[in-house]
C-alpha cells in the first residue's frame, strides 16, 4: 500500500494536534519475565499456555501479584530492572479469571471447571517476604463464572462481574446461567472477619428489551425463551470518583450497566449505538494480500472489554476499548460470513455494486452478525454489523453521548510503524508473514486492555492490542474543557525476522506482549524507579514486561510515524 491522501490528511491532523501538546509520553523498557505455565518439576514454557493474564501492584511490599488460569504468582519489583519470581501458589479445578489487592489482602476470581455455577472469590492475606507464607482467610461462592473484581478504596466493599456464560451440559443442551454483579461487604476494616455477599440481577430489564434496542443494546441469544437477565455476559468494572457509582461493560451485549453502589441496585443498561464505517477507513479482508484501508457500508459493533473512568475538566466520562465478540455454541452461532447473506438493494441499490462487495477481497470474508440488520419481511438484510469498533472510544459517563473515538487510528498507525504486523495473529508454528492480514476479516487488532495514569494535568491512556500484542499511546489534556486526544505512539516488541516462526521467535526470547491482557500503571510516588511506570501483561506470551513511562515538556511536533521514510512498506511482508 503506497502513500496516497489518507496518509497525508491523518498526517496533516495529527501535526495540527501535536502543536499544542505540553507533555510528549513513550516508555522505555526495562526488562521482561518469562512465566513458566507449570512449575511442578521442570519449569515449563510456551506459548498460548496460560501462563499468566491479570496482576496487580502492593506499592508498599514493592510486590506483583500475578495469576495465569491456574497458578498465583508472586513477583518482586523492588529492582524493576531484574524481576524475580518469588513464589507461586497452583490450584487445581479452576480458572483464575482475576486478581486484586487491598488493605495487605490478595482477592482472586475463580471459575470452578467441574461446576459453573459455583465460581469464587478467594481471599487470602498478602505475601509475607519474611516466611513466604500466603494464607487463605476466605472461599466464598458467589455463582457463575466471576470474571473481574474491584474493591473500594477501604477494601470493605468488593464488586464483582458475574459473566456466567452459557455452557453445553452433559446432554448437549444449551445452559444460559443469569449474568450478575456481586456485592461483597466486610463488617469491619477487619478483611478476615465476616461478610455478607448479595447478587444484583438484570430479571428486571427483561421487558425492555425492544426499548434498549433502540440505543444499540443487544439481546443475543434467544433460543428457548431465553431472557435478557440470562443473556447479559458483565464483564469489567469501574467506580466513579465518589465510589457511588460503577459501570460494568456488557460485551457481547454492546452495553454498559450502570450500578448505584449506595443503594445497591442496577439502575440502567446502557447502550452504545454502532460505529458507521462510511466515515471511517479499515481493512475488511483476509484474502486481499495488502493493506487496504477502505470506508464500507458496514456498522461496527462497539462491544468494549476494558472500561474505565476518568474526570476531565471536572466532568466524569467512561473510556473504552471496543474490542467486540460473539456469541457462539456447539449448534449454535450468531455469526456469519458477509458473503453467505442475501443483501438487499436498501443495503446497496446498484445490483453490480452489490455483487462485487460479495468478493473475499471486499466485504465477503468480513464476519457479522446475523441477529440485526435483517428485515423481517423481505429476509434480506438491510444493514451489516460487524464486531468491536477496532478502537477506543471515550463517552459522557452522566448521558453516555459519545464525544470521542479515534476511528481507523489503530490499524492506520500499526500499517505505517510496524506494518508486518498488520492484524496478524501469533501462532505458535507459522512464520510472521503467514500470519499478516489474518485478522483483518474478524475484528482487526483487537483493542482489550485499557489503564490510565495521571502525570500533573495529563491523563496518558494506554491500549493494549490482543492482535499480535501492541500498545497505543493517547494523551489527554485535563484542564480543558472536552477530552482532545493526542496520538503518542505505538509499541510492539516483534523482530522483523521474516523467515522464523512465531514459536522460534518465543523460543529466543524476542518476543513479549502478545495478547497483552493486562495493563498495570505505577505513579512516580509509588514506583520503584522514582519513575511512571507502566507494567504490561503478555497473555500469549507469558510475560511480564516493566516500562519506565517517560514524559517531557513539549512544544515542537514532532515527525508523524512515517514521516521520515520513502515508501512505508519497508516494513510490510514482501
Amino acid at each position: 500500500m503506497k502513500s496516497s491522501g489518507l496518509r497525508y490528511n491523518i498526517a496533516v491532523l495529527a501535526l495540527l494536534l501535536q502543536i499544542s501538546v505540553s507533555v510528549k509520553v513513550s516508555l522505555e523498557k526495562l526488562t521482561t519475565l518469562y512465566v513458566p505455565h507449570s512449575f511442578e518439576g521442570s519449569r515449563r514454557y510456551g506459548l498460548s499456555s496460560g501462563a499468566v493474564a491479570r496482576a496487580v501492584f502492593d506499592p508498599e511490599a514493592k510486590l506483583l501479584f500475578a495469576v495465569g488460569s491456574k497458578n498465583i504468582i508472586i513477583v518482586d519489583t523492588s529492582d524493576p530492572r531484574n524481576l524475580t519470581n518469588t513464589r507461586y501458589l497452583p490450584l487445581t479445578g479452576v480458572d483464575i479469571t482475576d486478581v486484586a489487592y487491598c488493605g495487605g489482602y490478595i482477592f482472586i476470581a475463580v471459575k470452578d471447571k467441574s461446576d459453573p455455577g459455583k465460581g469464587r472469590v478467594v481471599v487470602y492475606q498478602a505475601y509475607n517476604k519474611g516466611s513466604s507464607s500466603i494464607t487463605e482467610v476466605h472461599k466464598i461462592i458467589v455463582g457463575g463464572q466471576p470474571e473481574m473484581l474491584l474493591p473500594t478504596a477501604d477494601c470493605r466493599k468488593v464488586v464483582i462481574t458475574i459473566e456466567a456464560e452459557a455452557y453445553q451440559n452433559k446432554t448437549g443442551q444449551v445452559i444460559d446461567p443469569e449474568g450478575g454483579v456481586g456485592i461483597l461487604k466486610f463488617d469491619t476494616a477487619n478483611i478476615s472477619g465476616s461478610y455478607t455477599f448479595r447478587k444484583l440481577d438484570f430479571k428486571h430489564f427483561n421487558d425492555k428489551v425492544d426499548e434498549l434496542a433502540t440505543r444499540g443494546v443487544r439481546h443475543v441469544f434467544r433460543e428457548n425463551n431465553n431472557p435478557f437477565s440470562n443473556d447479559v455476559e458483565p464483564e469489567q468494572v469501574t467506580f466513579n470518583t465518589e465510589e457511588t457509582k460503577a459501570y460494568i461493560s456488557l460485551q457481547e451485549n454492546n452495553a454498559i450497566a450502570e450500578v448505584d453502589l449506595v443503594s445497591e441496585t442496577i439502575t440502567a443498561v446502557h447502550g452504545l449505538g454502532f460505529k458507521d464505517w462510511s466515515k471511517f477507513k479499515m481493512d475488511a479482508s483476509d484474502k486481499d494480500a495488502d493493506v487496504h484501508l477502505k470506508t464500507w457500508p458496514v456498522f461496527g459493533m462497539y462491544q468494549p472489554d476494558a472500561v474505565k473512568y476518568a474526570e476531565i475538566g471536572n466532568k466524569g466520562y467512561l473510556i473504552t476499548a471496543n474490542e467486540g465478540d460473539a456469541k457462539e455454541y456447539k449448534n449454535w452461532s450468531e455469526e456469519s460470513r458477509m458473503a453467505e447473506l442475501e443483501m438487499s438493494d436498501i443495503f446497496e441499490s446498484n445490483a453490480t455494486r452489490r455483487e462485487e462487495l460479495r468478493q473475499i477481497t471486499q466485504l465477503g470474508r468480513l464476519k457479522v452478525t446475523k441477529i440485526e440488520g435483517k428485515n423481517l419481511t423481505t429476509g434480506k438484510y438491510d444493514k451489516l454489523y460487524t464486531y468491536g469498533g477496532r478502537s477506543f472510544s471515550i463517552w459522557k459517563a452522566d448521558t453516555m453521548e459519545q464525544v470521542y473515538d479515534s476511528g481507523g487510528d489503530f490499524e492506520y498507525f500499526t500499517f505505517l510503524t510496524n506494518g508486518f504486523l498488520f492484524n496478524s495473529n501469533v501462532d505458535d508454528g507459522r512464520k510472521l508473514c503467514a500470519s499478516f492480514d489474518s485478522r483483518s476479516d474478524d475484528k482487526g487488532p483487537e483493542p482489550e486492555s485499557l489503564e490510565l495514569g495521571y502525570i500533573d494535568d495529563t491523563l496518558v491512556i494506554f491500549i493494549g492490542n490482543e492482535r499480535p500484542g501492541s500498545i497505543m499511546i493517547y494523551t489527554v489534556d485535563r484542564t480543558k474543557s472536552l477530552p482532545q486526544p493526542v496520538y503518542q505512539g505505538m509499541h510492539a516488541e516483534v523482530p522483523s525476522e521474516f523467515a522464523k516462526t512465531w514459536g522460534e521467535l518465543y523460543a529466543e526470547r524476542k518476543v513479549t506482549n502478545l495478547d497483552p491482557e493486562d495493563l498495570v500503571f505505577v505513579p512516580a510516588s509509588k514506583s520503584p524507579t522514582g519513575q511512571p511506570l507502566l507494567i504490561v501483561i503478555g497473555a500469549n506470551s507469558g510475560t511480564i514486561t516493566t516500562y519506565n513511562v517517560l514524559h517531557q515538556k513539549h512544544s515542537d511536533p514532532d515527525p508523524l510515524p512515517g514521516e521520515n521514510q520513502e515508501d512505508s512498506d519497508v516494513m510490510m511482508c514482501k
